[in-house]
């Protein structure tokens, strides 16, 4: 999780500095892991022949939900140990983080749908 962490802070790296105050750097994070997560899933729909702003808005969305779902079950682990909750679980954050998918899966999808790639042209005479 670190690993994608780190990826995640990069992305939110290129939001406006307003953002965090806003909505907070969380918010921030989560819409960065959206991004991250929305490109993902928008280029695996154009590989597989599907619609890419429906994969990479579901993708996000899913990413969203179970990582907060997975703090759920963290902090039900941490209370049943007699310890304290390590995580919040909170709807905004699986929100800004489906939230983050959108842009990215738009971009491809305009891409995939409108995009016009020119025919390869063989220098070698065939």
């Amino acid at each position: 999780m670190g690993f994608l962490n780190a990826i995640f802070a990069k992305i939110a790296g290129f939001l406006p500095a307003a953002l965090n105050n806003l909505i907070g750097p969380d918010k921030v994070l989560h819409i960065g892991g959206g991004i991250f997560f929305g490109f993902v899933g928008a280029i695996i729909g154009v590989v597989l022949g599907l619609n890419p702003l429906i994969c990479g808005i579901g993708l996000a969305v899913v990413a969203g939900v179970a990582k907060e779902g997975l703090d759920y079950v963290k902090n039900q682990r941490a209370v049943a140990a007699g310890l304290p909750k390590p995580h919040g679980v909170e709807f905004l954050d699986a929100f800004y983080t489906g939230l983050g998918g959108v842009p990215p899966a738009l971009v491809v999808w305009a891409i995939a749908h409108y995009g016009k790639v020119a025919p390869m042209v063989s220098t070698f005479g065939g």
